[in-house]
């Protein structure tokens, strides 16, 4: 389950659903792909860190947080996130 919330997930970053590459082949299409990794780890990263931001504070209100609870979250889910834009990356 989790690797294939893992895959659902990249292929929704590559392509915004659209299937498509916006480069022609070569380095150009390279790019694009390894540019994936990061993106993939930039939304679980943000994902993790407004889990336990959201788990601190429901904990401070008084609401029960249990390891169970939190046990079962994960970082995947990615539909409040657009990924409809337009984005450069600069290599370095």
């Amino acid at each position: 389950m989790l690797t294939e919330g893992r895959h659902r997930m990249a292929r929704r970053v590559f392509s915004g659903q659209r299937c498509e590459l916006r480069q022609n082949c070569g380095e150009g299409m390279e790019d694009q792909l390894g540019a994936l990794g990061p993106a993939l780890n930039a939304v679980v990263l943000w994902n993790s860190l407004y889990l336990d931001r959201a788990a601190k504070q429901l904990a401070a209100d008084g609401l029960p947080v249990t390891d169970d609870l939190l046990a079962r979250l994960s970082p995947l889910p990615f539909d409040h996130i657009n990924f409809l834009g337009r984005y450069e990356v600069f290599r370095l």
